[in-house]
C-alpha cells in the first residue's frame, strides 16, 4: 500500500489549494450555477457559466482526481465527469443509465473488492487492455478508479505509465478521500478536483438552523441549536460557555457568521451583514494572531450584542 503522512498532509483537505478546481461550491447570485469554480493564483474565483467550456478545460489533461472527505460525493462527481466526457452536455438518459449501471461498453469502473485490502496490478492491467481496444461506440472511452488510494504500489506505477500514454479521447478519473496517499507523480499528471456540496442560499433555506447545518457540515445539530439559544438569550452565560467551549472557538465563530449572514440576506439587515464581516475578520485573527480562544468567544459575543 502507498502510505504517505496522511494525518499531517490531509489536515488542509477542507481547504483545497487555489490551483485545484471545485465541484459544487457555495451560493452565487448571477450566472448559471454548475457547481464549478476555478481558483486563480491570486485567490480570485471565476464562475464557469459555460459547462462545455469547463469540461473542455478538464479533459485537456485526461487524468482527473476527484477528492474530498465524502466518498459518496466524490463518486457522484466522478460519474458526472465521465458522463460529460462520453456524451457531453447533450441529454441522453439511456446512456447515463448504462454508465451508472456500469454496463456501457465505452466505460470501465475499477473498485476495491470487498474481500481485498487493495486494488491489484491485475485490475490495472485490465484498464490497459480496455483502453487499447477500439471504442465499441463512436464516443470517448472512460475509466473510473474508485478509492484510488487503495492501489498497490505496482498498480499505481502501472496507472502512472498509462496516464502518460493514454489513447486519444480517453480519460481516467480517480476518486479518493486521502489525496496525499496518491503517488505524487500521479497527482502531478492529473487535474485535481475538490468535490463539495452546493450550499443552499438563505432564500432557499428559510430555517436558520438548517442553513447553518448546510453551511458548516459535520458540526452537529445540537451544537448549532445551543448557539442559536445563546444568541436568542442575548448571550446570557457567555463567560461560562466560553470556558467550556474554548476548543471549539472556530466552530462558534463559524456558526455565528452563518447565522448573521442568513439574517442579513433574508431581512436585508445591514447591521447583521456588518457583524458577519467582523466575525469573519475575528476568525482570521484567531487562526493567525489571537491565540486566546476563550476570549475570542467572549469578544465575538460582545461584538454581536
Amino acid at each position: 500500500m502507498i502510505n504517505d503522512s496522511w494525518e499531517k498532509e490531509n489536515r488542509s483537505l477542507q481547504k483545497p489549494p487555489q490551483s485545484d478546481l471545485l465541484l459544487g461550491d457555495t451560493e452565487h447570485r448571477s450566472g448559471v450555477y454548475l457547481g464549478v469554480h476555478e481558483h486563480s493564483s491570486t485567490g480570485s474565483t471565476k464562475e464557469e457559466t459555460d459547462c462545455g467550456g469547463f469540461w473542455r478545460g478538464v479533459m485537456m489533461s485526461r487524468g482527473i482526481i476527484v477528492y474530498g472527505q465524502d466518498a459518496n460525493l466524490n463518486l457522484e462527481k466522478a460519474y458526472e465527469t465521465v458522463i460529460n466526457h462520453i456524451i457531453g452536455t447533450t441529454s441522453s438518459e439511456e446512456t447515463k443509465r448504462h454508465i451508472l449501471a456500469n454496463t456501457y461498453p465505452n466505460f470501465m469502473r475499477i473498485e476495491i473488492a470487498p474481500e481485498k485490502s487493495e486494488i491489484s496490478i491485475n485490475e490495472t492491467r485490465e484498464i490497459i487492455w480496455f483502453l487499447s481496444q477500439k471504442p465499441t461506440l463512436n464516443r470517448g472511452m472512460a475509466v473510473l478508479i474508485d478509492r484510488a488510494e487503495k492501489m498497490s504500489k505496482s498498480a499505481a506505477n502501472s496507472i502512472l505509465k498509462t496516464l502518460e500514454e493514454l489513447p486519444e479521447n480517453s480519460i481516467i478519473v480517480m476518486t479518493t478521500n486521502r489525496l496525499p496517499s496518491i503517488l505524487p507523480t500521479i497527482r502531478s499528471r492529473c487535474i485535481k478536483v475538490y468535490a463539495k456540496n452546493k450550499r443552499p442560499s438563505a432564500f432557499e433555506c428559510p430555517d436558520v438552523s438548517d442553513y447553518i447545518e448546510h453551511s458548516i457540515p459535520n458540526i452537529g445539530k445540537d451544537y448549532i441549536r445551543n448557539i442559536i439559544d445563546l444568541i436568542n438569550s442575548g448571550y446570557k452565560g457567555i463567560p461560562n460557555f466560553a470556558k467550556q467551549n474554548a476548543e471549539k472557538a472556530e466552530d462558534f465563530l463559524g456558526v455565528l457568521s452563518a447565522y448573521y449572514s442568513h439574517v442579513s440576506i433574508r431581512n436585508e439587515n445591514y447591521s447583521a451583514a456588518e457583524k458577519t464581516l467582523k466575525l469573519q475578520n475575528l476568525a482570521f485573527q484567531l487562526r493567525t494572531a489571537f491565540p486566546d480562544r476563550q476570549n475570542a468567544i467572549i469578544a465575538a459575543s460582545i461584538m454581536c450584542s
